[in-house]
């Protein structure tokens, strides 16, 4: 009995990653329609990524560490936040806020009209796919942060493991943030709620107040993510 439910799940698994995959091409294909915006949609997150490194290189040639944290460690926590947040867009913040919309337009029904489940449709049926080449980007300066610091095989699979609970946990945090849609007329500003706070995870959880600290670990566990 076991093993015929884990063969079912993983075939189920399996479905929803073929319609994954489908999802992402057909958003290629629609963002390929308007070539001069999907280049042009590069530059801003482009120019943030360089403008905050340049802040640091001046923040910390004036004060050397910030509660002992230097440049390096700095920049590679800069591009894990990057890295995070680029990969939210990709796997399912796009559609979470196309959820918004749909509720308000009275489109929402479309989330009922295909075979798959209504809450995966609603959550990974949009993809903002030109945001890879700012991914690869951040991948660049966290390696560049990371290389002088010693890195072991097992601190690599944790970072990982880490990385996918926190895409998890900030997932269930946006969409319970949306779910409020359908008792407010506008709730765009909770969204952008939702991405500002992450941003507290951009900076090492020492500087924080205990209580402070502790909130963003339990209340809103942003610096879990």
């Amino acid at each position: 009995m076991v093993l015929k439910n884990m063969k079912a799940m993983g075939i189920k698994i399996i479905k929803y990653l073929r319609f994954f995959g489908l999802f992402v091409k057909l958003n290629y294909l629609k963002a390929m329609e308007y070539r001069v915006n999907f280049w042009a949609a590069l530059l801003a997150p482009f120019l943030y990524s360089v403008g905050y490194i340049i802040y640091l290189n001046v923040l910390l040639s004036k004060t050397p560490t910030i509660n002992g944290w230097g440049f390096d460690q700095m920049v590679m926590l800069f591009a894990c936040g990057q890295l995070f947040y680029y990969s939210a867009w990709v796997l399912y913040r796009a559609a979470l806020e196309i959820f918004a919309y749909s509720v308000r337009d009275g489109s929402f029904d479309f989330a009922f009209k295909t075979p798959i489940n209504p809450r995966f449709n609603i959550s990974f049926r949009e993809q903002r796919l030109n945001i890879i080449i700012p991914f690869i980007f951040s991948i660049g300066l966290f390696i560049y942060g990371a290389r002088n610091i010693d890195i072991s095989v097992i601190s690599v699979l944790l970072f990982l493991i880490l990385f996918i609970f926190g895409l998890i946990i900030y997932y269930n945090f946006i969409f319970t943030l949306i779910s409020v849609t359908f008792w407010v007329i506008d709730s765009d500003e909770l969204l952008w709620f939702g991405d500002d706070s992450i941003r507290f995870g951009s900076y090492p959880m020492s500087i924080y107040p205990k209580f402070f600290a502790l909130l963003l670990i339990s209340v809103l566990p942003i610096l879990l993510v």
